[in-house]
Parts: C-alpha cells; structure tokens; sequence
C-alpha cells in the first residue's frame, strides 16, 4: 500500500491549519504578544494578549502570554519596591539607630522576604529578572540576620 498521498494529505491539512492559524487576527495578535513578552515588554504583551482574547476568548496562546505577562508584572512591582525599600533601609543604617528604628527596619525586612516567599511559586521567567530577585532576596536574609544579632 503507497503512503505517499496520506502523507501528503496530512501535510496539507497541517498546513492549511498552520496558515489559518498564522492569517487569524486572533492568532496574530497572541504571536505579537508573545514577541513583546519574549523582549520584556511585558505591559504591551498583556495588551495585546488581552486584545486576541476579546477576538477569541479560546485562543490558548493568548491566554497563555497574558498569564505570564501578568506575572512578569508582578514580579517588576515586587522588585521595584524591594529596591526603594533597600534604598530606604540603606540610608537609615547610616545613622544609630533607636530600638523604634530597629523594629520598623525588621519589619521592613521582613514584610519583603514574605512578599518574596509568597510569590515564590511563580519564579519569574527573564533572567534579568531572576538575577534581581536573587539579588535583592539574598540582600534581604543577609540584613535580617544582622539586624537579629544586634
């Protein structure tokens, strides 16, 4: 029995659905999003995810990308706070510190490391991002530790 025409069949049907996929406003949209997602544009990519989704409220790769874009988010908020916090946190070390300003620093640490262990599960994706994390996480548990031997 030839093979050949089922095989071609099949490659048709595959890319027939391929280019379906590929021209749909929908689909398009979600490969744009997923392109801004992949450069870090992460406000973008939910934007444009969130756009195909209203097109088509199944398209998984939409669903996908605004997801994850809504993460990524998350995790930049997070970081962006833990970084003014460790600028705040920097400038009241130098100065002595009053037992109030030592309890209001461990408070500051330690609200930080619980935000960073809450969002613990869903470890960002970039790499920049990850580096920051541990960064700044690793700064964190360091000051926590001092502040507990003072």
């Amino acid at each position: 029995m030839n093979k050949t025409p089922l095989f071609a069949l099949l490659a048709l049907l595959a890319f027939g659905l391929l280019t379906y996929l590929y021209f749909t406003p929908s689909y398009q949209g979600a490969f744009l999003a997923q392109y801004e997602l992949s450069r870090g544009e992460y406000k973008e990519a939910e934007r444009l995810a969130q756009e195909s989704l209203g097109l088509d409220p199944y398209n998984r790769l939409a669903m996908s990308v605004l997801k994850e874009a809504k993460k990524e988010r998350e995790w930049q908020g997070l970081l962006r706070e833990a970084k003014e916090r460790k600028g705040e946190i920097e400038h009241s070390l130098g100065i002595k510190l009053s037992l109030e300003q030592k309890r209001r620093l461990e408070w500051l640490v330690k609200m930080t490391l619980e935000q960073f262990a809450s969002m613990g599960s869903g470890a960002p994706s970039s790499l920049e991002l990850k580096e920051e994390r541990e960064r700044l996480e690793s700064w964190y548990k360091r000051l926590d530790r001092e502040l507990k031997a003072l």
